[in-house]
């Protein structure tokens, strides 16, 4: 099975064969219903993304590996949102409202393929975009990933150097992923928007 966020995988199902544009627009429309909708609105719709993740048999044990930057984020939200407001309920709609974009994307991910989606635009450089940073997502979740091992590994730690710690994961994902955009706007370019002779 695979061990990444964000990753397409091809099984059949009723959400695999929606439209993608459909999934995209309906991406869209909850992304602005979490984010301007009461707190209880924002609860049901976690609600169902929750039983929308289980129904396409993701495994938690990905989220917890793969997504730990995304936890880790979610941690700073609250902090951040406790300390302004002292309110334990808009603390956790803040939170929940970030996560449901998190659980949204990561549903639609792994339910829509990129290359499908790029069919759906022809041959435009937008539908060429959206598609690229589709296929990079896993990528870049992974690349985090590896640089945050391996910084550990090392003895590097972001409590020491906060900053330091910061700049050094930031500069050598944006090399690896250079190293990978390459062949992907290669093999897009082949498959979906490659000029008809």
């Amino acid at each position: 099975m695979n061990s990444r966020l964000f990753q397409y995988r091809d099984r059949g199902s009723y959400l695999n064969r929606l439209n993608p544009l459909l999934k995209l627009i309906t991406v869209f429309i909850l992304c602005l219903v979490s984010s301007k909708a009461p707190a209880n609105v924002v609860f049901i719709t976690a609600a169902v993304l929750v039983v929308l993740y289980a129904a396409n048999k993701i495994p938690l044990s990905t989220l917890f590996k793969s997504g730990r930057v995304f936890l880790v984020i979610a941690l700073f939200i609250a902090i951040s949102e406790y300390y302004n407001t002292k309110n334990a309920m808009q603390t956790a709609t803040a939170v929940c409202r970030y996560l449901n974009v998190i659980l949204l994307s990561i549903i639609f991910t792994d339910c829509t393929s990129a290359f499908d989606l790029a069919r759906v635009f022809g041959k435009s450089r937008f539908g060429m975009a959206l598609s690229l940073s589709l296929s990079m997502l896993p990528i870049t979740v992974e690349t985090i990933s590896k640089t945050m091992d391996s910084g550990r590994a090392r003895g590097a730690s972001f409590f020491r150097s906060p900053v330091s710690y910061t700049q050094l994961l930031v500069k050598n994902v944006i090399l690896n992923l250079l190293e990978k955009v390459s062949s992907y706007s290669d093999a897009l370019t082949a498959r979906c928007f490659q000029e008809e002779s």
